[in-house]
Protein backbone atom coordinates (compact mmCIF):
# COMPACT_ATOMS: atom_id res chain seq x y z
CA UNK A 1 0.00 0.00 0.00
CA UNK A 2 2.69 2.27 0.73
CA UNK A 3 4.48 1.65 -2.66
CA UNK A 4 1.46 2.40 -4.12
CA UNK A 5 0.73 5.45 -2.56
CA UNK A 6 4.30 6.47 -3.12
CA UNK A 7 4.26 5.58 -6.88
CA UNK A 8 0.85 7.67 -7.25
CA UNK A 9 2.21 10.77 -5.60
CA UNK A 10 5.29 10.67 -7.77
CA UNK A 11 2.79 10.23 -10.77
CA UNK A 12 0.87 13.76 -9.12
CA UNK A 13 3.39 15.65 -8.56
CA UNK A 14 5.18 15.04 -12.10
CA UNK A 15 1.27 16.48 -13.31
CA UNK A 16 1.43 18.96 -11.11
CA UNK A 17 4.85 20.48 -11.01
CA UNK A 18 5.66 19.54 -15.01
CA UNK A 19 3.18 20.41 -16.39
CA UNK A 20 1.20 22.97 -14.41
CA UNK A 21 4.13 24.99 -14.05
CA UNK A 22 5.56 24.73 -17.54
CA UNK A 23 1.99 26.03 -18.48
CA UNK A 24 2.43 29.12 -16.31
CA UNK A 25 0.21 28.26 -13.52
CA UNK A 26 2.85 30.12 -10.97
CA UNK A 27 -0.08 30.98 -8.47
CA UNK A 28 0.44 29.98 -4.91
CA UNK A 29 -1.99 27.17 -4.85
CA UNK A 30 -0.29 25.53 -7.63
CA UNK A 31 3.53 25.72 -6.56
CA UNK A 32 2.03 24.45 -2.86
CA UNK A 33 -0.08 21.63 -4.06
CA UNK A 34 3.59 20.67 -6.32
CA UNK A 35 5.64 21.28 -3.10
CA UNK A 36 3.04 18.58 -0.86
CA UNK A 37 2.81 16.44 -2.91
CA UNK A 38 6.91 16.05 -3.88
CA UNK A 39 7.38 15.91 -0.39
CA UNK A 40 6.19 12.24 -0.58
CA UNK A 41 8.55 11.22 -2.78
CA UNK A 42 11.33 11.70 -0.08
CA UNK A 43 13.84 14.04 -2.11
CA UNK A 44 13.77 12.30 -5.82
CA UNK A 45 13.05 14.93 -8.33
CA UNK A 46 10.54 13.80 -10.47
CA UNK A 47 12.60 12.79 -13.38
CA UNK A 48 14.30 10.28 -11.33
CA UNK A 49 17.75 12.12 -9.96
CA UNK A 50 17.80 12.11 -6.04
CA UNK A 51 19.74 15.03 -3.94
CA UNK A 52 19.86 15.03 -0.45
CA UNK A 53 17.29 17.88 -0.29
CA UNK A 54 14.26 16.78 1.19
CA UNK A 55 11.46 19.32 -0.34
CA UNK A 56 13.16 19.61 -3.34
CA UNK A 57 10.55 19.50 -6.71
CA UNK A 58 10.27 20.09 -10.10
CA UNK A 59 10.15 18.38 -13.89
CA UNK A 60 13.91 17.72 -14.70
CA UNK A 61 17.14 18.37 -13.41
CA UNK A 62 20.32 17.63 -15.94
CA UNK A 63 22.63 14.33 -14.67
CA UNK A 64 26.36 14.62 -14.20
CA UNK A 65 27.47 13.38 -17.54
CA UNK A 66 25.39 16.17 -19.32
CA UNK A 67 26.86 18.73 -17.60
CA UNK A 68 28.44 21.24 -19.62
CA UNK A 69 32.83 21.10 -19.14
CA UNK A 70 33.72 24.07 -17.93
CA UNK A 71 31.00 25.35 -16.35
CA UNK A 72 31.49 25.22 -12.40
CA UNK A 73 28.47 26.48 -11.12
CA UNK A 74 26.70 23.75 -12.46
CA UNK A 75 25.74 20.58 -10.04
CA UNK A 76 26.75 22.84 -7.32
CA UNK A 77 24.14 22.27 -4.18
CA UNK A 78 24.42 25.56 -1.51
CA UNK A 79 22.78 24.49 1.85
CA UNK A 80 18.82 26.64 1.69
CA UNK A 81 16.82 24.76 -0.11
CA UNK A 82 16.73 24.33 -4.18
CA UNK A 83 15.34 26.82 -7.25
CA UNK A 84 13.71 24.27 -9.35
CA UNK A 85 11.98 24.70 -13.27
CA UNK A 86 10.58 23.37 -16.06
CA UNK A 87 13.12 21.78 -18.17
CA UNK A 88 15.40 18.49 -18.82
CA UNK A 89 16.28 16.24 -21.30
CA UNK A 90 12.72 14.11 -20.79
CA UNK A 91 10.48 16.79 -19.74
CA UNK A 92 7.68 17.67 -21.99
CA UNK A 93 9.63 20.67 -23.45
CA UNK A 94 12.74 19.24 -23.74
CA UNK A 95 14.48 22.14 -22.55
CA UNK A 96 17.88 21.37 -20.79
CA UNK A 97 18.53 22.27 -17.50
CA UNK A 98 21.35 22.39 -14.85
CA UNK A 99 21.66 23.05 -11.51
CA UNK A 100 23.60 26.12 -9.91
CA UNK A 101 23.82 28.18 -7.72
CA UNK A 102 22.24 32.27 -7.58
CA UNK A 103 24.49 34.55 -7.31
CA UNK A 104 22.47 36.77 -6.02
CA UNK A 105 20.91 35.36 -2.89
CA UNK A 106 23.13 32.50 -2.34
CA UNK A 107 20.31 29.60 -2.91
CA UNK A 108 21.23 27.12 -5.34
CA UNK A 109 18.37 27.17 -8.06
CA UNK A 110 17.18 25.23 -11.69
CA UNK A 111 18.26 27.20 -14.41
CA UNK A 112 17.21 26.43 -18.02
CA UNK A 113 20.41 26.63 -19.24
CA UNK A 114 23.91 26.77 -17.86
CA UNK A 115 24.94 29.59 -20.71
CA UNK A 116 21.43 31.10 -20.76
CA UNK A 117 20.36 31.14 -24.17
CA UNK A 118 17.13 32.54 -23.40
CA UNK A 119 16.66 35.95 -22.36
CA UNK A 120 16.88 34.83 -18.75
CA UNK A 121 15.69 32.34 -16.53
CA UNK A 122 12.06 32.98 -17.89
CA UNK A 123 9.47 32.01 -15.33
CA UNK A 124 9.66 32.05 -11.45
CA UNK A 125 10.82 28.82 -10.12
CA UNK A 126 9.32 26.83 -7.44
CA UNK A 127 10.78 26.97 -4.08
CA UNK A 128 11.20 26.00 -0.51
CA UNK A 129 13.28 26.05 2.48
CA UNK A 130 14.30 22.90 4.17
CA UNK A 131 11.75 22.40 6.78
CA UNK A 132 9.66 24.84 5.54
CA UNK A 133 5.89 23.44 5.18
CA UNK A 134 4.78 26.28 2.72
CA UNK A 135 6.63 27.54 -0.41
CA UNK A 136 7.20 31.18 -1.03
CA UNK A 137 4.55 32.13 -3.85
CA UNK A 138 6.93 31.19 -6.89
CA UNK A 139 8.50 35.11 -7.08
CA UNK A 140 12.26 34.59 -5.65
CA UNK A 141 14.14 37.00 -8.39
CA UNK A 142 16.70 36.60 -10.99
CA UNK A 143 20.16 36.05 -11.20
CA UNK A 144 19.67 38.87 -13.71
CA UNK A 145 18.08 42.09 -13.07
CA UNK A 146 19.25 44.43 -16.27
CA UNK A 147 20.09 43.97 -19.82
CA UNK A 148 21.74 46.12 -22.52
CA UNK A 149 22.11 45.05 -26.20
CA UNK A 150 23.99 47.06 -28.24
CA UNK A 151 23.85 46.51 -32.40
CA UNK A 152 25.31 48.25 -35.53
CA UNK A 153 22.98 48.33 -37.99
CA UNK A 154 23.58 48.25 -41.99
CA UNK A 155 20.25 49.25 -43.58
CA UNK A 156 18.96 50.01 -46.99
CA UNK A 157 15.92 52.43 -47.74
CA UNK A 158 14.09 50.74 -50.89
CA UNK A 159 11.93 52.03 -53.28
CA UNK A 160 11.46 55.21 -55.45
CA UNK A 161 14.75 54.34 -57.82
CA UNK A 162 13.81 55.79 -61.24
CA UNK A 163 12.90 59.38 -59.21
CA UNK A 164 14.54 62.03 -61.43
CA UNK A 165 13.63 65.22 -62.58
CA UNK A 166 16.32 65.35 -65.16
CA UNK A 167 15.11 64.00 -68.71
CA UNK A 168 19.78 63.15 -68.95
CA UNK A 169 20.31 61.35 -65.74
CA UNK A 170 19.05 59.50 -63.32
CA UNK A 171 19.92 58.76 -59.48
CA UNK A 172 21.52 55.93 -58.11
CA UNK A 173 19.35 54.31 -55.27
CA UNK A 174 19.78 54.52 -51.77
CA UNK A 175 22.87 52.16 -50.66
CA UNK A 176 23.47 50.13 -47.33
CA UNK A 177 24.32 52.97 -44.52
CA UNK A 178 25.62 52.10 -41.18
CA UNK A 179 23.39 53.27 -37.84
CA UNK A 180 22.70 51.98 -34.73
CA UNK A 181 20.30 50.29 -32.12
CA UNK A 182 20.28 50.88 -28.32
CA UNK A 183 18.26 48.31 -25.95
CA UNK A 184 18.40 49.02 -22.14
CA UNK A 185 15.63 46.74 -20.01
CA UNK A 186 14.89 46.14 -16.37
CA UNK A 187 14.13 42.84 -15.54
CA UNK A 188 11.93 42.46 -12.31
CA UNK A 189 10.75 38.62 -11.33
CA UNK A 190 12.02 36.82 -14.38
CA UNK A 191 8.95 37.69 -16.31
CA UNK A 192 8.23 41.21 -16.02
CA UNK A 193 10.11 43.71 -17.37
CA UNK A 194 10.55 47.19 -19.24
CA UNK A 195 12.58 48.51 -21.88
CA UNK A 196 13.76 51.66 -23.82
CA UNK A 197 14.88 51.21 -27.52
CA UNK A 198 16.43 53.90 -29.55
CA UNK A 199 17.48 53.05 -33.17
CA UNK A 200 19.30 55.46 -35.48
CA UNK A 201 20.42 57.80 -36.73
CA UNK A 202 19.96 56.55 -40.48
CA UNK A 203 21.31 58.95 -42.92
CA UNK A 204 20.89 57.61 -46.72
CA UNK A 205 21.79 60.04 -49.90
CA UNK A 206 21.97 59.44 -53.36
CA UNK A 207 23.33 62.36 -55.80
CA UNK A 208 23.78 62.65 -59.67
CA UNK A 209 25.63 64.79 -61.67
CA UNK A 210 25.60 65.82 -65.54
CA UNK A 211 27.06 68.33 -67.80
CA UNK A 212 26.80 69.08 -71.35
CA UNK A 213 28.82 71.80 -73.55
CA UNK A 214 26.03 72.34 -75.67
CA UNK A 215 23.58 73.13 -72.99
CA UNK A 216 21.15 70.69 -74.23
CA UNK A 217 20.15 69.11 -70.99
CA UNK A 218 16.17 69.13 -70.56
CA UNK A 219 14.08 68.43 -67.37
CA UNK A 220 10.85 66.70 -66.44
CA UNK A 221 9.14 70.06 -64.98
CA UNK A 222 5.67 70.08 -66.58
CA UNK A 223 4.03 73.88 -65.88
CA UNK A 224 0.49 73.70 -65.52
CA UNK A 225 -1.35 77.39 -64.73
CA UNK A 226 2.15 78.69 -65.35
CA UNK A 227 3.97 79.95 -68.77
CA UNK A 228 7.01 77.81 -69.80
CA UNK A 229 9.08 80.45 -68.93
CA UNK A 230 8.42 79.82 -65.43
CA UNK A 231 10.95 76.95 -65.47
CA UNK A 232 12.97 78.10 -68.16
CA UNK A 233 16.36 78.13 -66.12
CA UNK A 234 16.30 74.47 -65.80
CA UNK A 235 15.86 73.47 -69.59
CA UNK A 236 18.46 73.95 -72.57
CA UNK A 237 20.85 74.14 -69.28
CA UNK A 238 24.39 72.44 -69.24
CA UNK A 239 24.41 71.44 -65.84
CA UNK A 240 21.90 69.09 -64.21
CA UNK A 241 23.19 67.98 -60.04
CA UNK A 242 20.41 66.56 -57.78
CA UNK A 243 20.70 65.38 -54.22
CA UNK A 244 18.12 62.82 -52.16
CA UNK A 245 18.61 62.95 -48.66
CA UNK A 246 16.35 60.50 -46.27
CA UNK A 247 16.85 60.64 -42.11
CA UNK A 248 15.45 58.73 -39.36
CA UNK A 249 15.66 58.01 -35.55
CA UNK A 250 13.28 55.39 -33.41
CA UNK A 251 12.16 55.28 -29.94
CA UNK A 252 11.12 52.69 -28.03
CA UNK A 253 9.72 52.44 -24.50
CA UNK A 254 7.95 48.72 -23.98
CA UNK A 255 6.35 46.72 -21.18
CA UNK A 256 7.29 43.25 -21.92
CA UNK A 257 7.25 39.68 -20.74
CA UNK A 258 8.48 36.51 -20.91
CA UNK A 259 7.23 32.55 -20.85
CA UNK A 260 10.40 30.45 -20.28
CA UNK A 261 13.08 30.15 -22.89
CA UNK A 262 11.15 30.22 -25.98
CA UNK A 263 8.21 33.03 -25.94
CA UNK A 264 8.65 36.54 -25.37
CA UNK A 265 5.73 39.55 -26.00
CA UNK A 266 5.42 43.10 -25.22
CA UNK A 267 3.17 46.22 -25.68
CA UNK A 268 4.65 50.01 -25.51
CA UNK A 269 4.67 53.37 -27.55
CA UNK A 270 6.64 53.77 -30.29
CA UNK A 271 7.70 57.41 -31.50
CA UNK A 272 9.33 57.50 -35.61
CA UNK A 273 10.69 61.06 -37.05
CA UNK A 274 11.44 60.34 -40.71
CA UNK A 275 12.69 63.20 -43.15
CA UNK A 276 13.62 63.39 -46.62
CA UNK A 277 15.20 66.48 -48.59
CA UNK A 278 15.71 66.48 -52.45
CA UNK A 279 17.42 69.46 -54.22
CA UNK A 280 17.63 70.32 -57.96
CA UNK A 281 20.08 73.07 -59.47
CA UNK A 282 20.46 73.50 -63.25
CA UNK A 283 22.29 76.31 -64.41
CA UNK A 284 22.61 77.36 -68.43
CA UNK A 285 22.33 80.31 -70.60
CA UNK A 286 18.62 80.93 -69.38
CA UNK A 287 20.12 81.58 -65.72
CA UNK A 288 20.19 78.88 -62.53
CA UNK A 289 17.06 77.04 -61.49
CA UNK A 290 16.82 75.97 -58.16
CA UNK A 291 14.07 73.40 -57.02
CA UNK A 292 13.61 71.96 -52.83
CA UNK A 293 11.56 70.10 -51.55
CA UNK A 294 11.47 68.61 -47.63
CA UNK A 295 9.37 66.70 -46.11
CA UNK A 296 9.13 65.69 -42.75
CA UNK A 297 7.13 62.95 -40.07
CA UNK A 298 6.86 62.99 -36.80
CA UNK A 299 4.89 59.56 -35.97
CA UNK A 300 3.49 58.76 -32.51
CA UNK A 301 1.59 55.72 -30.94
CA UNK A 302 1.16 52.48 -29.02
CA UNK A 303 3.05 49.10 -30.64
CA UNK A 304 2.52 45.53 -29.83
CA UNK A 305 4.82 42.43 -30.32
CA UNK A 306 6.50 39.10 -29.59
CA UNK A 307 9.39 36.72 -30.02
CA UNK A 308 9.76 33.09 -30.98
CA UNK A 309 12.92 31.28 -29.61
CA UNK A 310 14.01 28.01 -29.78
CA UNK A 311 17.45 26.95 -28.34
CA UNK A 312 19.99 24.86 -30.48
CA UNK A 313 22.24 23.44 -27.38
CA UNK A 314 23.50 24.86 -24.34
CA UNK A 315 25.34 28.61 -26.31
CA UNK A 316 22.92 29.27 -28.94
CA UNK A 317 19.84 30.09 -29.79
CA UNK A 318 17.45 31.42 -33.41
CA UNK A 319 14.14 33.28 -32.98
CA UNK A 320 12.32 34.95 -35.06
CA UNK A 321 10.64 38.52 -33.87
CA UNK A 322 7.93 40.99 -35.27
CA UNK A 323 6.61 44.39 -33.87
CA UNK A 324 3.32 46.30 -35.21
CA UNK A 325 2.66 50.11 -34.54
CA UNK A 326 -0.18 52.23 -35.48
CA UNK A 327 0.87 55.81 -35.41
CA UNK A 328 -0.52 59.16 -35.62
CA UNK A 329 1.58 60.72 -38.49
CA UNK A 330 2.11 64.03 -38.51
CA UNK A 331 3.64 65.13 -41.78
CA UNK A 332 4.64 68.37 -43.54
CA UNK A 333 6.04 69.32 -46.84
CA UNK A 334 7.75 72.77 -47.47
CA UNK A 335 9.18 73.50 -50.92
CA UNK A 336 10.91 76.42 -52.98
CA UNK A 337 11.00 77.18 -56.41
CA UNK A 338 13.33 79.63 -57.97
CA UNK A 339 13.71 80.41 -61.35
CA UNK A 340 17.17 83.09 -63.05
CA UNK A 341 16.30 84.81 -59.49
CA UNK A 342 12.57 84.67 -59.38
CA UNK A 343 10.61 82.79 -56.57
CA UNK A 344 8.15 80.73 -58.26
CA UNK A 345 6.63 78.90 -55.60
CA UNK A 346 7.11 78.86 -51.84
CA UNK A 347 4.65 76.74 -49.72
CA UNK A 348 4.03 74.83 -47.23
CA UNK A 349 1.60 72.24 -45.60
CA UNK A 350 1.13 70.31 -42.63
CA UNK A 351 -1.45 67.19 -41.87
CA UNK A 352 -2.33 64.47 -39.28
CA UNK A 353 -3.13 60.84 -40.87
CA UNK A 354 -2.90 57.61 -39.84
CA UNK A 355 0.19 55.67 -40.61
CA UNK A 356 2.03 52.50 -39.01
CA UNK A 357 5.51 51.12 -38.77
CA UNK A 358 5.77 46.78 -39.26
CA UNK A 359 9.07 44.85 -38.17
CA UNK A 360 9.55 41.10 -38.80
CA UNK A 361 13.44 39.94 -38.73
CA UNK A 362 14.86 36.82 -37.63
CA UNK A 363 17.88 36.13 -35.60
CA UNK A 364 20.74 34.34 -33.82
CA UNK A 365 22.59 34.76 -30.26
CA UNK A 366 25.63 32.86 -28.94
CA UNK A 367 26.82 33.08 -25.56
CA UNK A 368 30.51 33.48 -24.69
CA UNK A 369 30.06 33.71 -20.74
CA UNK A 370 26.92 33.32 -18.78
CA UNK A 371 26.09 37.22 -19.47
CA UNK A 372 27.98 38.14 -22.59
CA UNK A 373 26.16 36.97 -26.23
CA UNK A 374 27.05 37.90 -29.55
CA UNK A 375 24.08 38.47 -31.93
CA UNK A 376 23.17 39.02 -35.44
CA UNK A 377 20.26 39.07 -37.92
CA UNK A 378 18.32 40.11 -40.64
CA UNK A 379 15.45 42.25 -40.58
CA UNK A 380 12.35 44.01 -42.90
CA UNK A 381 10.64 47.55 -42.09
CA UNK A 382 7.63 48.34 -43.15
CA UNK A 383 6.09 51.96 -42.99
CA UNK A 384 2.55 52.76 -44.70
CA UNK A 385 1.49 56.12 -44.87
CA UNK A 386 4.00 58.89 -45.38
CA UNK A 387 4.99 61.45 -46.69
CA UNK A 388 8.02 60.96 -49.07
CA UNK A 389 9.62 63.62 -52.06
CA UNK A 390 8.72 61.22 -54.70
CA UNK A 391 5.24 60.98 -53.50
CA UNK A 392 4.53 64.95 -53.85
CA UNK A 393 4.33 64.67 -57.72
CA UNK A 394 6.90 67.38 -57.76
CA UNK A 395 7.20 67.33 -61.57
CA UNK A 396 3.72 69.25 -61.90
CA UNK A 397 4.35 73.23 -61.63
CA UNK A 398 1.37 74.60 -60.47
CA UNK A 399 -0.06 77.39 -58.08
CA UNK A 400 -1.41 74.32 -56.30
CA UNK A 401 2.48 72.61 -56.36
CA UNK A 402 2.78 72.24 -52.74
CA UNK A 403 0.15 73.33 -51.26
CA UNK A 404 -1.16 69.75 -49.72
CA UNK A 405 1.52 67.53 -48.46
CA UNK A 406 0.58 63.96 -49.84
CA UNK A 407 1.17 61.22 -46.75
CA UNK A 408 0.02 58.92 -48.93
CA UNK A 409 3.47 56.46 -49.74
CA UNK A 410 4.99 53.56 -48.49
CA UNK A 411 8.82 52.74 -47.21
CA UNK A 412 10.66 49.60 -46.97
CA UNK A 413 13.99 49.38 -44.89
CA UNK A 414 15.39 46.24 -44.53
CA UNK A 415 19.35 45.04 -43.37
CA UNK A 416 21.62 43.22 -41.64
CA UNK A 417 22.16 43.75 -37.68
CA UNK A 418 25.27 42.54 -35.43
CA UNK A 419 25.78 43.33 -32.06
CA UNK A 420 26.24 42.32 -28.16
CA UNK A 421 23.84 41.81 -25.27
CA UNK A 422 25.08 41.87 -21.55
CA UNK A 423 22.77 40.43 -18.92
CA UNK A 424 23.81 41.76 -15.23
Amino acid sequence: MTIRLTLLSRLIAKIVGSVGCQLGLRTMSACAIATVLSGQVHGQLIDGLVYSDDGAIGSAALASSDQQDGSPEVGQYGEGGLYVGPGGPTSIANVPSAMGPSPTSGRTRLVNQPFPTGPFMQNQPVYQDNGSAIPCPCDEGCDFSYYGQAEALYFRRDYDERFSLSQNIGIPPFDYEWAGRVTVGRVTDCVNGYEFVYAGPFKWQRDSSVTSLGGNLQSRLVPTGFLPAAVSAFNDASNHTQTYQARMNTYEFNRRWWAWDIFSTLIGMRVVDYREYYGFSSTGAGGTGIYEDFTRNRMIGPQVGGELMQPFGLRTLVGVRGKGALLANFSRNQLALQNAGLNVLGVTDSDVEVAGMFEVGTYIKYSLTPSIRLTGGYEFWYLPSVATVSGQNLNIVSPGTGSRVNADDDLLLHGASFGAQILY
